[in-house]
């Protein structure tokens, strides 16, 4: 099939100009989409805090009472922190969130986290 184009070329005002290797590395790629639950956030949220004050209150309970000490103040303090990281989370998260990220040599895929 032969072309023959004998006007002049007009290309939009916002082009970019590239070389054909250039263009190997722009064609394809795709969006992965992560949608996150209001559940799933409030729920890490939660666990955080949890773990922060499990080892914050071993690590003070170590230095009072030493490793009797160190299993009951994680355990109360992760107790605490899941009584306070849950008041926290479910006061503050109310609704989900969406993460999107291009990746190059995929399709497009859409994942939903409950």
């Amino acid at each position: 099939m032969e072309m023959c184009y004998d006007g002049a070329l007009v290309m939009p005002s916002n082009y970019v100009a590239m070389d054909e290797e250039e263009m190997t590395y722009v064609e394809g790629g795709g969006t992965i989409k992560l949608n996150f639950s209001r559940d799933f956030l409030r729920d890490c949220l939660t666990a955080t805090l949890s773990g922060v004050t499990g080892i914050v209150c071993g690590i003070i309970g170590t230095a009072v009472g030493g490793s009797v000490g160190c299993i009951i103040g994680c355990g109360i303090g992760a107790a605490l922190g899941w009584i306070i990281g849950g008041s926290i989370a479910r006061s503050n998260i109310k609704d989900g969130a969406t993460l999107k990220i291009w990746i190059p040599f995929i399709k497009s895929k859409t994942y939903n986290i409950a």
